[in-house]
C-alpha cells in the first residue's frame, strides 16, 4: 500500500461537476477530489445523481 505523507486541501465548491464518463450512464456527475497518478485512478471523489439516475450494480473488492 502506498504511504501518504502530505495533506491536501480541496475546495470542492471551486471544482465543476462533470458528467461521469462511463458508457450507458447518464444523469450522474463527478467531482474528483484526489487523483493518484501511480494507479491512474481517483480514490477520492464526490458523485451527484439527477432524479431518476441509476448506476449499474457493482462490487468494491478493495473496499469503499
Amino acid at each position: 500500500m502506498k504511504e501518504q505523507n502530505e495533506n491536501q486541501l480541496v475546495r470542492s465548491q471551486q471544482i465543476e461537476w462533470k458528467p461521469l464518463p462511463e458508457p450507458g450512464v447518464s444523469g450522474v456527475f463527478i467531482k474528483v477530489l484526489q487523483f493518484d497518478s501511480e494507479t491512474q485512478r481517483s480514490p477520492t471523489f464526490l458523485l451527484k445523481f439527477e432524479a431518476g439516475a441509476t448506476y449499474p450494480a457493482h462490487n468494491h473488492p478493495g473496499g469503499e
